[in-house]
């Protein structure tokens, strides 16, 4: 009988090898290489990190915004966001915007919660995810980007002096940091995207 399990467990050749993430050292500032920082998706339980962007030939900038549930600042901008995809994923963009801490500033998702705990949770999460606007007085969106938890605050360092959003651009090409910012000023992010793609 042939012995099949060779060809079997081959990768097909017209699949391209992954990537491998940049070397560092890794860094914060403006054109540092940012680490292959992972999150967390509550739907799905995966593990999302960086180095899938990096992998992917698709996309040339991504955005990657850190918020807390009790900011205001964070729901505009998530608002926000929604209308800068659409304007530009076709260009190459993609967002990942993180959550790590709820209305209340307690960490979503911890090791060790309670059901009640991962069940408020999940509810937050679900609401902000659907009914952007709903606390700004803005007419209600669903976010078109993909949203998840920093369950261990991965992006603390990136923060310096101000409060939330944080918002980081990098060039997925070799991940390296084009912009960095605390708090939101409507209409610069659609600005440094338009450069950022174009």
């Amino acid at each position: 009988e042939e012995d099949t399990t060779q060809a079997d467990t081959a990768p097909p050749d017209d699949v391209p090898a992954a990537v491998a993430y940049p070397e560092g050292p890794y860094g914060t500032g403006y054109i540092d290489i940012i680490d292959n920082l992972e999150f967390f998706d509550p739907w799905s339980g995966e593990v999302p990190r960086l180095s899938d962007y990096h992998n992917d030939p698709n996309v040339k900038v991504l955005l990657i915004a850190s918020a807390a549930g009790w900011c205001t600042a964070c729901m505009y901008e998530a608002w926000d966001l929604v209308e800068v995809y659409d304007k530009y994923k076709d260009d190459g963009l993609e967002i990942l915007y993180t959550l790590y801490e709820d209305p209340y500033a307690d960490p979503l998702f911890q090791d060790g919660d309670s059901d009640a705990a991962i069940d408020a949770d999940l509810s937050f999460f679900s609401a902000w995810q659907n009914q952007l606007g709903k606390h700004i007085g803005l007419p209600l969106k669903k976010a078109n980007y993909k949203t998840v938890v920093d369950r261990n605050f991965v992006l603390e360092p990136y923060y310096n002096e101000g409060a939330t959003p944080l918002t980081v651009i990098v060039r997925t090409s070799d991940m390296r940091i084009l912009y960095r910012s605390v708090g939101y000023s409507a209409g610069t992010i659609d600005q440094l995207i338009r450069g950022f793609v174009n």
